[in-house]
């Protein structure tokens, strides 16, 4: 007698695995990678934006430091009551704190540095000797502005005592 041994067992019911199959459909895998990709590209989009904004803000403050530096510079010294004739300049301080203010978003810094123009300004508009004149710029306290002045003005943070000391 020949004995045949059975080579396929029987399995109790659902106790198989799922072998090979994928745990989730083809279907679900697809949307998870078009979810995925949507949103590393909104994220990406994002950040550009906020670094074009960035960099925006930047530059303009840039350009305001440059121009108030320039302005007291100018017109902040002693040799520039010899230099200019004195009727023109608080036309000209006018005109420039106009275009500053022009840039500016209510930030605090350039703000105080405006005020500190508009003192320039009536400086030379109430101009009567040379050294009177000398004296009210000193009392300006102007410091000429650096990197800090744009940092601090981007995050418009109020450190005035750190920046700019009143006298």
């Amino acid at each position: 007698m020949v004995i045949v041994a059975q080579l396929v067992r029987a399995s109790a019911c659902g106790a198989e695995g799922r072998g090979f199959e994928p745990h989730q459909s083809p279907k679900n895998i697809n949307l998870n990678i078009r979810n995925m990709t949507f949103i590393s590209f909104s994220l990406a989009f994002m950040m550009a934006l906020f670094t074009f904004y960035v960099n925006q803000k930047i530059h303009k403050m840039r350009n305001i430091k440059i121009l108030i530096n320039t302005l007291f510079t100018v017109y902040g010294n002693e040799n520039s009551f010899k230099e200019f004739k004195i009727d023109d300049v608080p036309t000209r301080l006018m005109n420039e704190i106009i275009e500053i203010e022009k840039l500016n978003d209510d930030n605090y810094y350039i703000d105080y540095q405006l005020k500190k123009l508009r003192q320039l300004r009536m400086v030379y508009f109430d101009f009567k000797d040379a050294e009177t004149a000398i004296e009210e710029i000193h009392k300006i306290n102007f410091v000429k502005l650096d990197k800090f002045f744009i940092i601090f003005a981007f995050l418009d943070v109020k450190l005035p005592n750190y920046i700019y000391v009143e006298c």
